[in-house]
């Protein structure tokens, strides 16, 4: 069955309890048709269904600019083949077949879980057509990255960007096991001369970002923008709650030619403490040395386990690199990679304190640590 039509199924028995339009306002609401599906899920075994491999767990169906409102993850499989499989198929369409163990709903969607999860050889993946049915269950489908890039410098021109400014707030919490981690949400925000700005969520320059599909697919991710002293007030287009950004930060190009002789680090930790480090190491000659690492050392259960390195590990050195509006391009073997890439406004160009890669702040090496 496919992802869409049992979402759709779903949607119209959990009207039996009560309308989504409560649902989406009252969480007690939510969790009593959530509760109600579940029970229904269960009662029909073994769960059999079709969508896109989104991720190593996940499963959602995609129909053009559409998706299943609700999303598949696998929290097991069947055996290590099967764990294999299904994240080797990443990108692909496939069934998958599991045993359920909850049913959760959200205000903009919910996950169906399963465990004992098995995939169907490609050569079975059905030819399905879109059905009246089905239509109930599909929702907007956020942009990927391959369908936000427009291109380079074929999004907003420098002419037309009034600003563009970054808004974060970094917290000390503590998990359920007993480690510290950081919560840290950074936002980067484009404000054109219109008076309209975007939320800016992707790798790659603001001025790379194909904005007439960004506003076809992503409304609420538009707004209208004013000052207010420090501030900056955003409106919603789509008529949501209005933000009011408290004195955020005003980002700029570092200059065309410009050069670095800096190496700038990131560094953060996650729950169950999980570490992740980067760094850009910038040389005068126009050489760039990039790494990536990370490991866990923290408290699981009444265990406390370490766990070196791992596939995400990675160094890269000597590739060339160039500064272009709020570009990093990076001269790799597979061509020329486009980073966004700015300074605090009122740094030094020539060597800033701060970077701001792909949305991430990095900080001067060592007054970081």
């Amino acid at each position: 069955m496919p992802l869409s039509r049992l979402s759709a199924m779903l949607l119209d028995l959990m009207e039996e309890v009560a309308p989504a339009e409560e649902a989406s306002a009252n969480r007690k609401t939510r969790e009593a048709r959530g509760d109600y599906a579940e029970t229904w899920l269960q009662a029909r075994g073994p769960l059999s269904t079709f969508g896109r491999v989104i991720s190593q767990r996940d499963l959602r169906e995609w129909r053009g600019d559409h998706q299943s409102r609700y999303t598949l993850s696998c929290r097991s499989f069947a055996n290590d083949a099967e764990e294999t499989a299904f994240a080797a198929a990443a990108g692909e369409n496939r069934v998958v077949t599991g045993r359920l163990r909850h049913f959760v709903e959200t205000q903009d969607g919910g996950t169906i879980t399963l465990d004992a999860c098995t995939l169907a050889p490609a050569k079975l993946q059905p030819a399905l057509m879109l059905q009246p049915e089905d239509v109930a269950g599909l929702v907007d489908r956020p942009l990927d990255v391959s369908e936000a890039y427009a291109g380079p410098r074929a999004g907003p021109s420098m002419r037309s960007i009034d600003r563009v400014i970054y808004d974060a707030d970094f917290s000390t919490r503590m998990d359920g096991f007993g480690n510290g981690y950081v919560d840290r949400n950074e936002a980067i925000y484009v404000l054109q001369k219109d008076g309209s700005a975007f939320l800016h969520e992707w790798p790659f320059p603001v001025t790379d970002v194909n904005t007439d599909l960004l506003r076809k697919r992503e409304p609420g991710k538009w707004y209208k923008w004013s000052a207010r002293g420090k501030d900056i007030v955003l409106r919603p287009a789509d008529g949501g709650e209005i933000l009011i950004l408290k004195a955020p930060a005003r980002l700029r190009p570092i200059g065309n030619g410009a050069r670095l002789d800096k190496e700038y680090y990131y560094l953060q930790i996650a729950m169950m403490g999980a570490r992740s480090d980067r760094s850009y190491a910038f040389r005068q000659n126009g050489e760039l040395d990039f790494t990536r690492s990370g490991f866990v050392a923290g408290n699981i259960g009444a265990s406390y386990i370490i766990v070196s390195g791992g596939k995400g590990d990675d160094r890269q050195t000597g590739q060339k690199y160039r500064f272009e509006d709020y570009a990093l391009i990076i001269e790799t073997a597979e061509g020329e990679e486009r980073q966004f890439f700015a300074i605090r406004d009122g740094d030094k160009p020539a060597a800033p304190e701060e970077i701001f890669v792909k949305g991430e702040v990095y900080w001067e090496k060592g007054k970081e640590e």
